[in-house]
């Protein structure tokens, strides 16, 4: 069939350009549209999440990221008159021990850049006008800048276009939520001040909340809740004396605040669909969900919906995989959603509260918690999105269940440091931690056995490699296995999103080869970038 391709992506924010780097990493050609001119020219989302440092990684982006952006390595929360927290980042799990203040301008640039290289370019100023859905593809129709229109037959179309998804109206796919009560302000300026330049800084006031954080060498920014205040209640954007009167107001820390170079007002939206397929079109990003920007979600969560998604489809495409294995997208991601707007939405609601009982209770509860290590620790692990985990897929098996060590469906950071080079790619790899038994022979025979060997790159963990001649890890004395809590010869398969797919012992042979016959096509010559 003419024109035809294996894959349309619809918008060209972070979420649609990370698919289209995957895609063609899992070697799938793609194209991707945006009716609009990319990069976007402001900063929007800027908080970048260790969870997606990590994805970053594995795609080969982290040391460009890195060089465009601010670490971020601890939050503090004051009251007018005092600190009530100082959260450091340190302790979360890996080596990615911040969040990356990075602007969504410089994270297009970087994404777009990378696509270039790899002779993918963005159409910008291409539209879609019109689609229709057939029994193996999807005909649509496309309108560029010069009115002139093209059909395309796409086998999948990826719709990231956003909160005002003209795929999900098309379809008539509700986008059930509402509208949160609260309105916010912010401005982008470079600021001076005796505040920590790597630290993020939240204010607590009587006026309302002030969140003063830097995202790149340059500048900062400024958020704050309005909801209450008669003038700005309804504003779009902001005058300069406007930002230096909130700050005056609301941070006892004087700032000398530089004339914005942006300033815009948003209302904060909370909707979601229920499904994030239909038939041959799948919704990622904020044309799946949108809330509110508390703890920096948003952008993070719309690239790993890609992330998740690109590799399953990529192995359907290439006849790898049943197409049963895309069901896991919705199982996997959709829960993942629907957690992140109730937290989201509680988070905004308890930090914008006027209530003077509430406020009281909040601030002696943000005072005595914040003071334990495992508080922080968890609370920075769920923001980080380390703490994400797949339960009740078919992606996911457990044959050691009451045993310690990482699970299944979890993403476990403590991997990294030593393994990156090992884990990164596009296959499923298969860690045998040996246990400081000599385990090389029966491991041996193991994959030599295995039925779906072809799928999954061998890695033999131990502190006594010498005997084994395959791919091997010399864990001295034992730290990565002491580290993952691993105390008896086991097996750890990793997905290629990096999430823990199954675990088990050398008797579980069965149990594995079920694990991949339940979407495995069985084709012999197949392999996974291996």
């Amino acid at each position: 069939m003419q024109n035809r391709i294996p894959v349309l992506i619809i918008g060209a924010g972070p979420t649609g350009l990370t698919m289209a780097l995957e895609l063609d990493r899992h070697g799938i050609p793609s194209r991707i549209i945006d009716k609009q001119i990319k990069p976007v020219l402001h900063s929007n989302a800027l908080a970048v999440q260790a969870r997606t440092l990590y994805a970053w990684e594995d795609m080969g982006l982290i040391t460009d990221a890195l060089s465009h952006g601010e670490q971020i390595k601890a939050l503090n929360i004051y009251t007018k008159d005092k600190k009530l927290a100082n959260i450091h980042l340190d302790i979360l799990e890996g080596d990615k021990k911040f969040v990356l203040g990075l602007s969504q301008h410089e994270t297009e640039t970087m994404l777009i850049a990378h696509l270039q290289e790899k002779n993918i370019h963005v159409e910008m100023e291409v539209t879609l006008t019109d689609f229709e859905e057939k029994e193996d593809f999807v005909k649509v129709i496309l309108q560029g800048k010069d009115g002139t229109k093209e059909e395309v037959n796409a086998e999948w179309i990826i719709a990231c276009d956003g909160g005002h998804s003209f795929v999900r109206d098309k379809l008539k796919i509700p986008f059930i939520g509402k509208e949160l009560p609260q309105h916010f302000v912010l401005a982008d300026a470079k600021v001076q001040s005796e505040l920590a330049k790597n630290e993020g800084h939240f204010f607590i006031s009587d006026k309302g909340i002030f969140l003063f954080i830097p995202f790149n060498n340059q500048f900062s920014r400024i958020i704050a809740d309005v909801s209450e205040d008669s003038v700005l209640s309804e504003a779009k954007s902001l005058t300069y004396d406007q930002v230096k009167t909130l700050a005056e107001e609301r941070c006892p820390i004087k700032l000398n605040i530089h004339e914005p170079i942006w300033t815009s007002g948003f209302w904060i939206h909370e909707n979601m669909i229920g499904n994030y397929r239909h038939s041959h079109v799948f919704f990622a990003g904020d044309a799946a969900h949108i809330h509110s920007p508390a703890g920096g979600q948003g952008m993070n969560t719309g690239i790993q919906d890609a992330y998740n998604l690109a590799w399953k489809l990529a192995c359907v495409i290439q006849k790898k995989a049943k197409p049963i294995i895309l069901d896991s997208y919705q199982s996997e991601r959709y829960q993942v959603g629907r957690k992140l707007l109730r937290a989201t939405t509680m988070m905004t609601n308890i930090m914008t509260t006027h209530n003077k009982i509430v406020i009281g209770i909040r601030n002696l509860v943000i005072a005595h918690f914040s003071k334990m290590r495992f508080v922080q620790k968890k609370l920075v692990n769920t923001l980080s999105e380390l703490r994400i985990c797949y339960t009740d897929t078919m992606l996911v098996k457990d044959c050691l269940q009451g045993h310690g060590g990482p699970l299944p469906g979890t993403f476990k950071a403590d991997f990294y440091p030593k393994l990156s080079v090992i884990l990164n790619g596009s296959q499923f790899v298969l860690l045998f931690f040996a246990a400081n038994k000599n385990e090389a022979q029966n491991f041996a025979e193991f994959k030599a056995n295995f039925k779906y060997g072809h799928l999954v790159k061998w890695v033999y963990i131990n502190d006594d490699v010498t005997s084994w001649s395959d791919i091997c890890f010399k864990d001295e004395a034992l730290v990565l296995h002491k580290t993952l809590d691993i105390t008896s010869p086991s097996l750890y398969l990793i997905r290629p999103d990096k999430y823990i797919g199954f675990r088990g012992q050398l008797q579980h042979k069965a149990e594995l080869e079920n694990y991949f016959a339940n979407f495995s096509e069985q084709i012999p010559s197949a392999s996974f970038g291996i």
